[in-house]
């Protein structure tokens, strides 16, 4: 038969209560302390379009050890668009993530997720490129009064838009005289560059 002797129950609860403590500080949920990607932070895509991959960051605590439960807010910072889930909680990784789907207009674009009580924030920025061609419109040289034979004084150019109305560079533009007889030196070009200026233009003579 055991006994415990008046010296051996106070140091079993004390055993115990020490015990106790242990498991309620490993129970007690993670203080938040950085917050870091999960990936790559700088990418491009179509506008109105998805990013292939997931934004994804990484929560850690004081002690570099991954922080689940954490609630990560992503925000559409610049350039309009949306993102899948504007809170996600990270898993017991650490991790949180969201897709984004970019905004209507070309050039850049960006997303930030924060953590309430961690400083500064992960940016994910992407270059919106234009989409693919829809319209093709005058830019310049029509209802010209030229003397027959002659130059034109202004080349005839056109703007080529996606379904957003950017301006679509690198389509290949073929000018060919429909009436009146003329000629048209280089009839074949692409559109230019230039974000807010992508047209291409040549000179007809008229005869």
């Amino acid at each position: 038969m055991l006994r415990f002797t008046s010296r051996a129950l106070p140091r079993a609860t004390a055993v115990a209560l020490l015990a106790a403590m242990a498991a309620c500080s490993d129970n007690a949920p993670p203080v938040p302390a950085t917050l870091v990607a999960s990936g790559e932070t700088q990418l491009t895509g179509t506008v109105g379009e998805p990013i292939a991959a997931p934004l994804s960051v990484k929560v850690t605590d004081a002690k570099g050890r991954n922080a689940g439960g954490i609630a990560v807010t992503f925000t559409v910072a610049e350039g309009g668009g949306t993102v899948s889930k504007t809170i996600d909680t990270t898993t017991s990784a650490g991790l949180a993530s969201t897709t984004w789907r970019l905004g209507e207009r070309a050039g850049n674009q960006r997303v930030t997720a924060t953590v309430a009580g961690v400083t500064g924030d992960v940016s994910f920025t992407a270059v919106a490129r234009a989409g693919a061609p829809t319209t093709i419109t005058s830019n310049g040289g029509t209802g010209q009064s030229v003397v027959v034979g002659t130059a034109a004084l202004t080349a005839p150019s056109v703007i080529v838009r996606d379904r957003f109305t950017n301006p679509v560079p690198g389509v290949s533009i073929i000018f060919t005289v429909a009436s009146g007889g003329g000629t048209i030196a280089g009839s074949a070009a692409t559109t230019n560059a230039a974000p807010a200026n992508s047209y291409t233009s040549n000179t007809q003579t008229y005869s």
